[in-house]
C-alpha cells in the first residue's frame, strides 16, 4: 500500500484490491484515497488525553507526555479500529459504478469493508478544519459508513483525497 500519497500508486493497489474480489466487475479505478473510519477521530483524542495523564501521574513531563499522548493515541485507535473489524487505514476506491471501502493493512480482515452504487448513493461531506467527513448512504437498504479524509497540503494522502471527495460530490 503506498504511504506516500502518490495517486497513481494508489490506484494500482486499489485495482489489485479489486481484482480479488471475485464479484467485482468494474476494476478500473478511477481515483483512490487514504481514510479511516470517522469516529477513530474520537479514540484517537480519547487516546492521546490517557496518554498524557498517565505521563503526568508517573511523573514524566515535556517530551515524555507528548510522547506517551501520541503512544496513547495510537494505542486507542488501533482497538477502536479492531473493534470495528477494520484496519485504520482504509482505501477508498472510486469506479464508475460504485465506492469500494476496502481494508488495506491487515490481511486477516476482508478485503472489502463496503460498497456502495455510485448511481444511488447519497453522500454527505462535512468540513472539519483541514479534514472531510464523508458519509456514504444507501437509501435503499440504510447501509452508511462515515470516513475521515485530509485536504490539508501538509498531508501525503491530501490530494488523492481531494481526487476521491471530487468524483463523489
Amino acid at each position: 500500500m503506498s504511504r506516500n500519497g502518490n495517486e497513481t500508486e494508489l490506484v494500482a493497489e486499489a485495482e489489485r484490491m479489486l481484482a480479488e474480489l471475485a464479484d467485482v466487475v468494474d476494476r478500473n479505478v478511477l481515483a483512490a484515497g487514504v481514510f479511516s473510519l470517522a469516529e477513530l477521530l474520537l479514540a484517537q483524542t480519547a487516546g492521546a488525553f490517557v496518554g498524557g495523564v498517565a505521563s503526568d501521574l508517573a511523573g514524566g513531563g515535556g517530551g515524555d507526555g507528548a510522547l506517551a499522548a501520541a503512544v496513547g493515541s495510537r494505542i486507542a485507535v488501533e482497538a477502536a479500529a479492531e473493534a470495528k473489524g477494520v484496519s485504520v487505514r482504509l482505501v477508498v476506491a472510486v469506479t464508475t459504478s460504485a465506492v469500494h471501502v476496502l481494508n488495506s493493512e491487515r490481511s486477516d480482515l476482508p478485503s472489502e469493508v463496503a460498497r456502495f452504487d455510485r448511481a444511488s448513493t447519497e453522500v454527505t461531506v462535512r468540513k472539519m478544519g483541514l479534514s472531510r467527513i464523508v458519509e456514504l448512504l444507501d437509501p435503499a437498504t440504510g447501509a452508511k459508513v462515515s470516513l475521515h479524509g485530509s485536504v490539508s497540503p501538509i498531508s501525503a494522502q491530501s490530494k488523492p483525497d481531494k481526487l476521491v471527495l471530487n468524483l463523489l460530490c
